[in-house]
């Protein structure tokens, strides 16, 4: 992958309201610059695809977004060819709950599809990674408590250990854009080697993050499990008793999970759940899903192309 350069605070800044506007005010975003931000950005492409689907089925105007479509053609075909290439991408592009933006199955794709991202950058053609993860929501009971429950799943074909800093929860701060969501990951003692044969450590870290939910930053210490071994990379985290440092999340556990499907197959597929419920101001599930699900594949997107240099 190319190396990444590593932006400014103001920058990401910007590109995180980009991303933001994207998802709450796509109305918005085209006269306050953020397409524009989005098609220059840093970003991997994947993440791109997946703007450039939302954007479309909220509506944005097509010219709008043939900047943003165009950053993810090729530079090296003629003008007037990406120009063309980027039209028929933002035609294609949907955008629907655990659909791909460009209709693949996995990492499988029909020969359309395949021929129009043969004029894509490479980060989409081969589908080293696969683009922002759709999510389900739903309000379920747990124990008489009810909860928001978000899933997310990627496929790749990133080989498995990559995916440590993207499942570790302490690394979740350390990367450039996610560092604007996870604050802060501090153990909150020593870490508890899992007996054998397992590999990992358990640890109870206090988690300050900050997802737009208009609640601000929320102070909370998770129960974590952490584990690798050759075929999955996973961790598991509880709201630990007493847990929630200034009261505003009543319930909050769930998962990451990479997995490695085979030769075979040749793909990792990484599954997030999570299911929370905050004290006040509980964002309404159509809201949620899309901004937990961009959360995800920004870590994901952003912590492999910073690992992978």
């Amino acid at each position: 992958m190319p190396s990444v350069i590593d932006p400014s605070p103001a920058d990401r800044t910007a590109l995180v309201d980009a991303v933001r506007s994207a998802i709450h005010a796509p109305g918005e975003a085209a006269t306050a610059g953020h397409i524009e931000t989005l098609a220059s950005a840093d970003l991997p492409a994947p993440s791109k695809l997946a703007m450039l689907a939302r954007l479309k089925d909220q509506g944005a105007d097509h010219a709008d977004l043939v900047p943003l479509a165009k950053s993810v053609v090729r530079a090296d075909l003629p003008e007037e060819q990406r120009l063309t290439v980027a039209n028929k991408l933002i035609d294609r592009v949907v955008y629907a709950a655990g659909r791909d933006p460009l209709g693949r199955n996995g990492l499988d794709a029909d020969p359309a599809t395949t021929a129009l991202m043969a004029s894509l950058v490479p980060q989409v053609a081969s589908t080293s990674l696969s683009v922002l993860p759709a999510c389900e929501a739903a309000r379920v009971d747990v124990a008489g408590q009810p909860v928001l429950f978000v899933k997310t799943t990627m496929w790749s074909t990133t080989p498995l250990a990559d995916f440590e800093p993207v499942i570790n929860p302490l690394a979740w701060p350390q990367c450039k854009v996610q560092s604007h969501f996870f604050k802060s990951m501090v153990p909150q003692g020593p870490q508890k080697p899992l007996p054998n044969p397992d590999k990992g450590w358990k640890a109870t870290l206090q988690e300050t993050v900050d997802f737009g939910f208009e609640v601000g930053e929320m102070v909370t210490n998770l129960d974590v499990v952490f584990h690798s071994n050759p075929t999955s990379i996973g961790c598991t985290y509880v709201m630990a008793p007493n847990g929630s440092q200034d009261g505003k999340i009543l319930h909050d556990e769930g998962y990451l999970l990479a997995e490695d499907l085979g030769a075979s197959q040749g793909a990792r597929r990484i599954t997030t759940m999570k299911a929370v419920w905050f004290s006040e101001k509980n964002t309404p599930v159509d809201e949620v899903c899309p901004v937990w699900s961009l959360a995800a594949g920004l870590v994901a997107h952003m912590c492999l192309q910073e690992t992978s240099q």
